[in-house]
């Protein structure tokens, strides 16, 4: 009987990528082993279960006794997030009621999980000729996958022993050892840039009053005896720069390293979930922006002086065009980003007819209807292309990045009884969608190739590409 050693695994309780390698070796060295026995287990938020079956480990070629182990494809399986995850998308959750505080979610055990190996070994009984498993099994460390990849510029490994298949360390809003951690980032595929002298760096983007949008981040796990959790902070300002409001939201969940989690800081929510004070005005109309920043204990745990960079939300109060569209999609780091195309729209239509030709004897033939050529089913499938409004570069350059999405979703009003058509009716006002109970995302397909950032000035791009619903029209069938 013996124990296989682990030598190098993740950091227990660390999140890891499940798109780059989640490496193991493992290593027994005793006469009569034959090779390493792996399976994997995972966390379904009340008890281990395994997954997949039992692997056997690949012998290192270059060091005897030694097996290597790459489970990424394996726990890349387990199930994902997608639009389904937001309980919140739509006018009160889809439910009809007003919004009454900023929805946050948990991903754990939703897309993001924490899993495990137990190995043992292999080996041939000399007694019996048999080739039997040890009853001796090592446990590995435990820790959490994530469907999502930093850049590769920001890609690193951990040293020997605590091999990480990705560090998210700029992700983890953690409080750290120095406060040398400081301005962690949002897992978004939009580009910080240095817009305002009183933050270093800061994301930006606009918002109408009508949209929500969700930020998502790593709500890091607190050093031992750290008690200062973290805090989300929205400020509002008018627009000449002068503060109007901060308000500090407690998060939900207790920080640590299980996964991803979010928050609807769009302005529509903020305005059904606060109520403005005499500074902001009636309903909020003298806020012209706000910013959103969450605050983590800086090392001496004595106040919370260390935080994420800053994300600016300014406020859109012009009018609605009939082109408006708002997108979400599912980006590099495996968060989910919105933005909204205000320029030009076009549709296009195409039918793919199936046909036959009833072919009956001549006696059949008593009419008309019961012989000829005829389509037995019909779909129709329709191309709509968009060209945003004038775009600034780095907004122009993270709304493009839609195209490498796997998961790309549109805003579509299902429900209403003041526009009945409205899943194919786009030259809607936002006041016919928000008229319906559910405010709904549904899949798109985002046509090969037909991304493009088009310069029209120095300073502005526009991006255009055509998409279709994921699920064609369908007619009755012959």
């Amino acid at each position: 009987m013996a124990f296989p050693t682990i030598t190098i695994q993740p950091k227990n309780e660390s999140i890891n990528s499940s798109l780059y390698p989640i490496n193991f070796t493992i290593v027994e060295s005793t006469p009569d082993t034959l090779n390493i026995l792996s399976q994997v287990e995972y966390w379904n938020g009340s008890a281990w279960t395994t997954w997949g079956g039992q692997m056997r480990c690949s012998p290192n070629l270059d060091f005897a006794g030694y097996y290597d182990l790459n489970i990424a494809d394996l726990v890349n399986s387990l199930p994902k997030s997608d639009a389904s995850g937001f309980r919140s998308l739509g006018d009160g959750g889809c439910f009809g009621g007003a919004i009454g505080q900023l929805e946050q979610i948990d991903w754990e055990s939703v897309s993001n999980w924490k899993v495990r190996i137990q190995t043992q070994r292999e080996y041939l009984d000399t007694g019996t000729g048999f080739i039997e498993v040890d009853s001796d099994i090592t446990q590995s460390n435990s820790f959490y996958i994530h469907e999502g990849a930093a850049p590769f510029i920001q890609f690193s490994h951990g040293s020997s022993g605590i091999q990480e298949s990705l560090t998210f360390g700029s992700y983890l809003m953690q409080q750290n050892t120095t406060d040398a951690a400081n301005s962690w980032l949002w897992l978004t595929d939009n580009i910080y840039q240095a817009n305002n002298p009183q933050h270093r760096w800061d994301y930006t983007t606009k918002i109408r009053k009508t949209e929500q949008f969700y930020l998502h981040t790593f709500n890091g796990r607190l050093l031992t005896g750290i008690t200062l959790d973290n805090k989300l902070q929205i400020t509002t300002f008018h627009r000449n720069g002068t503060p109007l409001g901060i308000r500090n939201v407690t998060w939900n969940f207790p920080p640590n390293n299980d996964g991803m989690q979010s928050i609807d800081v769009g302005f529509r929510s903020i305005m059904g979930a606060y109520v403005p004070n005499g500074a902001e005005g009636p309903n909020f109309d003298y806020v012209a922006s706000y910013e959103v920043v969450n605050k983590v204990a800086n090392a001496a745990n004595t106040s919370l002086g260390c935080s994420s960079l800053t994300w600016v939300f300014k406020i859109d109060r012009t009018c609605r065009p009939k082109s408006y569209q708002r997108f979400m999609w599912k980006n590099q780091l495996g968060g989910f980003d919105m933005f909204s195309s205000e320029g030009k729209l076009e549709s296009r239509r195409k039918i793919k007819r199936s046909r036959f030709e009833r072919r009956r004897t001549r006696l059949d033939w008593k009419n008309v209807e019961s012989y000829g050529k005829n389509n037995w089913l019909n779909k129709e499938e329709k191309t709509f292309k968009i060209e945003t409004q004038n775009l600034r570069a780095k907004e122009a350059k993270w709304f493009s990045k839609i195209g490498a999405s796997a998961l790309v979703y549109l805003r579509v009003d299902l429900v209403s009884k003041d526009n009945p058509v409205a899943f194919g009716n786009f030259t809607s006002w936002e006041n016919l969608r928000d008229s319906g109970q559910c405010n709904s995302y549904v899949p798109i397909i985002i046509n090969s190739n037909s991304i493009k950032i088009r310069n029209t000035s120095k300073q502005f791009s526009k991006v255009s590409f055509e998409y279709q619903f994921a699920v064609s029209d369908l007619y009755p069938r012959m």
